[in-house]
């Protein structure tokens, strides 16, 4: 699913990710280039339910280092 340029920030991302939690066959999301700023680490947690999901863009948004690193934890639990 590409959805990148579309200025989601990080409550449309959200938003977006609690619609598709009952999607179980989505293996790519592209949600570069959406003003994504920090504290994304909860609001994540859909990484971590979604075993189809294979790609994971967030490429080009407003996300620290240290922003990555807390996603890590959902990350190991996955198949990204």
């Amino acid at each position: 699913l590409k959805l990148s340029g579309n200025n989601l920030r990080l409550s449309g991302a959200i938003n977006l990710l609690r619609a598709l939690k009952s999607n179980c066959t989505l293996s790519s999301l592209d949600l570069s280039e959406n003003n994504i700023e920090n504290d994304i680490g909860e609001g994540f947690v859909f990484i971590k339910e979604h075993p189809s999901l294979k790609s994971l863009d967030l490429g080009y948004n407003k996300i620290t280092s240290y922003e990555i690193i807390k996603l890590a934890p959902f990350l190991r639990s996955s198949r990204l």
